[in-house]
């Protein structure tokens, strides 16, 4: 489905939108209904995003077997710098464990109350919650992956009464409706910790360009030209300069969170963190602490 309308404030952009080509392995894992999209900045929530928005079977084509070897086969066809190396990086402890610091130490200078109950979303195998003293630790994972030890699989949030801290850590920036998540979480927990990558693409006369736009349409069914151009970078950037629309649809501002709290009465604390990655290079990530102003009696 597409959709112009800004996912935060419902605003009607202005024409200054950039098409986006939909990457061939979103499309080969089953997302071939357009190939292609619109890029929008939003001035109100200093927000961007994609204007094709993947329905709900969609998402579960591209999310259901997330990282497994069928999803990696095929990216690393289409992407060979997403290797299965790179891939298997993801679960090393030297690299979780140090993700898990960064976490650790940005709730502990931000969060209020110990946390007795956490659940992670979107939390993988649940390596990636930190140690915060609290009594259980649950995953909802759509991929069904084994859990590390002591981690309970939850199947919704309906199963748990009132968790005290919610993470949402690499997952705000795949979904349709990115405050009507944050907001239903807040009904649940006092707090929500969200964790987005940092940057938002720019709009440029290049990226503008209807002849470069249709030569990298073009390019998008044949794998020895799209792999020349591809290199690591969310979608965000490629050699010719044509914007790519992958699994990320939604693109952050510190300020976009900030106008997120306010619209949902929340307080907020963000910080920008450098974080290394799996292919042993570093990245910047907006860590976020949602609060509810008036806490869940436990």
């Amino acid at each position: 489905m597409k959709r112009k309308e800004c996912p935060i404030c419902l605003d009607k952009p202005k024409p200054t939108g950039m098409r986006a080509v939909v990457s061939p392995w979103i499309r080969e894992l089953g997302v071939a209904r357009h190939l292609w999209s619109e890029y929008y900045f939003c001035q109100n929530c200093l927000l961007g995003y994609f204007t094709y928005r993947y329905n709900d079977e969609e998402m579960s084509r591209i999310y259901r077997e997330y990282r497994g070897p069928e999803y990696v086969r095929i990216r690393n066809k289409w992407e060979p710098w997403y290797s299965i190396s790179y891939n298997n990086a993801h679960d090393e402890a030297k690299w979780t464990d140090t993700r898990v610091a960064e976490i650790n130490k940005f709730l502990g200078l931000n969060l209020k109350l110990k946390p007795n109950l956490v659940v992670d979303i979107g939390g993988d195998r649940g390596q990636y919650i930190p140690d915060l003293g609290q009594e259980v630790s649950y995953v909802i994972e759509a991929s069904e992956k084994d859990l590390i030890k002591g981690v309970v699989r939850l199947n919704s949030l309906d199963e748990v009464k009132n968790p005290n801290l919610i993470i949402y850590s690499h997952v705000l920036e795949h979904v349709n409706n990115p405050i009507g998540e944050i907001s239903t979480f807040l009904q649940k927990a006092n707090s929500v910790y969200v964790e987005v990558p940092f940057g938002v693409p720019s709009i440029t006369p290049n990226r503008k360009s209807i002849i470069k736009f249709l030569k990298k349409l073009i390019h998008s069914f044949r794998v020895n030209r799209w792999i020349l151009d591809t290199k690591p970078k969310s979608g965000r950037a490629n050699i010719d300069g044509v914007l790519i629309q992958s699994e990320h649809i939604n693109f952050f501002t510190e300020d976009a969170f900030s106008r997120i709290a306010a619209r949902l009465d929340a307080t907020v604390e963000i910080a920008v963190t450098t974080i290394p990655t799996p292919d042993k290079s570093t990245a910047q990530v907006i860590q976020v602490l949602f609060t509810r102003h008036t806490p869940i009696i436990q």
